[in-house]
């Protein structure tokens, strides 16, 4: 999960507490913006890569389970008596 929130503040004053934060943004060098956005990026790419293999890894064993060939054959099976 990518964690945005740094704070909590009324309603009332959201909008100039965004703009204060936009403002020191853009302050900053243009490089280290683009770097630490790819560095965002790249983290989540990363994450979203290990997330889809455990789950790959979880289906291949579910599937694999014993319970699970035995509902296979179950069913095809069935489909073969038709």
């Amino acid at each position: 999960m990518l964690g945005l929130l740094n704070g909590i503040f009324p309603p009332e004053s959201l909008l100039e507490v965004a703009r204060s934060h936009a403002t020191a943004l853009a302050k900053l060098p243009e490089e280290v913006i683009q770097k630490t956005k790819c560095l965002i990026q790249d983290g989540l790419e990363l994450l979203a890569a290990i997330q889809f293999a455990a789950e790959r890894d979880a289906f291949t064993a579910a599937i694999s389970a014993p319970a699970a060939q035995q509902a296979f054959a179950k069913f095809l099976d069935k489909r073969g008596a038709k």
